[in-house]
C-alpha cells in the first residue's frame, strides 16, 4: 500500500528544518468507506507526526494544501475518516474546520487492511 502511493506520488511529508515531521497519504476514491459519496473528493489518510513536533497544528497545514490542490483540480470535497471511538482526535478535526457526518460501521473489508475489519469509523469532510 505504501510503496503504492509513493509511486502514484500521493505520498507526502512536512520537513522541519530537515527533519521529517509529519507524513500522510491522499486518494482519490475510498468507496470501500465513503459507499455511494465516493466523488469529487481528496481523502487524507495515516497523518503521522513524529512525537517530537506535536502541536505544531500540522493537520492544518494539510488542510490549506488539500484546498489549493482541490481548487486546482476542481475538486469539492476534503474527506478524512478515524476510529469513531477517538474522542479527542474527533474533537480536534472538528476544531480544524472538518464537519462531522457520521460513522460507518465496517464488516469484511476485501481491499482493506485486515484492521478495518468490524471497527467503526467517523467520517468528516469539508465542503469547497
Amino acid at each position: 500500500m505504501v510503496q503504492t502511493e509513493i509511486d502514484e506520488h500521493r505520498q507526502y511529508k512536512i520537513l522541519v528544518d530537515g527533519v521529517v515531521a509529519c507524513v500522510f497519504a491522499v486518494t482519490f476514491n475510498d468507496q470501500l468507506i465513503w459507499g455511494q459519496r465516493d466523488q469529487d473528493a481528496i481523502y487524507i489518510h495515516r497523518i503521522v507526526t513524529h512525537p517530537e513536533f506535536r502541536g505544531y497544528s500540522f493537520v492544518k497545514e494539510i488542510i490549506k494544501w488539500a484546498k489549493d490542490y482541490a481548487a486546482k483540480n476542481n475538486i469539492k470535497f476534503i474527506r478524512m475518516d478515524t476510529w469513531a471511538d477517538n474522542g479527542k482526535l474527533l474533537e480536534y478535526y472538528t476544531s480544524c474546520g472538518f464537519d462531522y457526518v457520521g460513522v460507518v460501521s465496517m464488516g469484511k473489508t476485501d481491499g482493506l487492511p485486515k484492521h478495518y475489519e468490524g471497527i467503526s469509523l467517523s467520517l468528516f469532510e469539508i465542503v469547497l
